[in-house]
């Protein structure tokens, strides 16, 4: 089997076909098996609702990092804003540990030592650094908010699914999230399609995460960074026409026979 070739050296993959293929190599390989631990003062957390285990768990297991945390949620159809309840609750009363890492659980791997992590961590001077994308939509509400990132980060904004940061620092942060959150969201893909239908309150009541987390940003800077040039989170953003037509294939697929 080919390695899949990287054009990064950051710890964390998050990109759903390079994650998976980049894990199936090292599992038909044998690369980096129980080759790490959790380190001191690290705790690593996913969240999902699937009745196996997720692609994250079994890179983790594959690595040697068995103790990690997964918080399962009986939410279908999932949303992303209301899972951040869960994320509140876990880190109020579960973590243990002052610094905490969490991943998206179907599309983020660990390819490398999470002390990394812990000592690139410390370079960003900050509490919360969250994963970035090149992916500008979502700003329709808030044109002062993507003026702002593009003075501080241009064409590189905030993604919601890794992040690493202080645990006091989180559940201050994510407290002032739940202020936004309805009981009863919209989907995403409804949100994204009618932005300007939540012009009046938002971003209170969006059915995704990303807004409300961008929202918050300017707010929040410089105690949280985006990891802006990929050094510790790795995203590819520059997909061709192709990936974007087997995707909507195999969604088309999945439908039809569900």
């Amino acid at each position: 089997m080919k390695q899949p070739r990287l054009k990064t050296t950051a710890p964390v993959i998050h990109d759903s076909q390079l994650a998976h293929r980049m894990q199936l190599w090292m599992e038909h390989e044998g690369s980096l098996k129980f080759a790490f631990q959790m380190p001191e003062g690290l705790s690593i957390f996913t969240a999902h609702n699937y009745d196996n285990k997720s692609l994250l768990e079994r890179n983790l297991d594959f690595l040697g990092i068995h103790n990690y945390d997964v918080i399962k949620i009986n939410m279908k159809p999932w949303n992303h804003t209301l899972r951040v309840k869960w994320f509140l609750d876990y880190l109020q009363n579960q973590c243990q540990t002052d610094l905490v890492l969490y991943a998206d659980a179907d599309d983020v791997i660990l390819r490398s030592d999470p002390s990394k992590l812990i000592a690139d961590f410390k370079s960003f001077n900050a509490d919360i650094i969250y994963n970035s994308t090149s992916y500008v939509h979502g700003y329709i509400c808030m044109p002062d908010v993507l003026q702002w990132a593009n003075r501080v980060h241009p064409k590189r904004y905030l993604n919601g699914g890794v992040f690493l940061g202080k645990k006091s620092t989180l559940i201050t942060f994510f407290s002032e999230f739940l202020e936004y959150v309805v009981d009863s969201p919209p989907s995403a893909k409804y949100f994204y399609e009618n932005e300007v239908l939540f012009k009046y309150e938002f971003p209170k009541g969006v059915g995704c995460d990303q807004p409300i987390l961008r929202f918050l940003d300017p707010k929040y800077y410089p105690m949280l960074k985006i990891d802006s040039q990929n050094k510790l989170f790795w995203r590819n953003d520059n997909k061709t026409w192709l990936y974007y037509f087997i995707r909507k294939l195999k969604k088309r697929i999945h439908k039809q026979l569900n």
